[in-house]
């Protein structure tokens, strides 16, 4: 597993492997975060879990979370995940002073694979069901929403949805319905990946 752009330190993989196989079949955060110190600016230290929702196992990052106030969530891009933020989630975190929260949807990064193939209301489904039940288990009630592409538009359909309140949010790059020609290169860069 990895937390921003590094390896969890070896001592932990087994730790993490444990906490991923304990928490399957149950909601709710596994048994305990595991703290992993990586040098940022400011000393900042992540933790990384797994937490099961929805029977899904989503692999998680936080920093800050010590810290009181909204908590900065972070909605990576297509073909992210924790690791592809890097530094600026922790960046964005020690600048404004509060906790941030970084996960891997479904399919994406150290969480559960897909059961099945992405249906085009896929954002929909992760905005207005995954969303709140992951904010739920870490009890984040006061979240402030940083997108990317359709993390950025996952941000908007929860933000919208009326479903919870939502401090604020950032949207960058948000698409504005499923694109066809990167969707189909996506498809075809996988189909090439197959024949290999």
């Amino acid at each position: 597993p990895s937390v921003g752009s590094r390896p969890v330190p070896s001592g932990a993989r087994a730790r993490c492997a444990r906490l991923a196989r304990g928490c399957g079949g149950r909601e709710g955060v596994g048994a305990e975060w595991v703290v992993c110190r990586r040098r940022l600016r400011r000393e900042l230290v992540w933790a990384a879990a797994w937490v099961s929702v929805l029977g899904q196992v989503l692999g998680c990052g936080r920093v800050g979370g010590d810290r009181a106030g909204p908590t900065l969530v972070f909605l990576h891009e297509g073909l992210g995940s924790v690791a592809l933020w890097r530094d600026f989630p922790g960046s964005v975190a020690d600048v404004t002073g509060r906790p941030a929260l970084v996960y891997s949807r479904t399919g994406y990064g150290r969480s559960s694979g897909l059961a099945a193939p992405r249906t085009p209301r896929y954002m929909h489904d992760e905005a207005m069901i995954t969303l709140p039940a992951l904010l739920d288990a870490l009890a984040i009630s006061d979240p402030i929403l940083i997108g990317h592409s359709d993390g950025a538009s996952i941000a908007l359909i929860h933000s919208g949805s009326g479903i919870r309140p939502v401090r604020a949010g950032g949207a960058v790059a948000p698409p504005a319905s499923g694109e066809t020609s990167p969707v189909s290169g996506i498809a075809r860069a996988e189909r090439a990946a197959r024949c290999r």
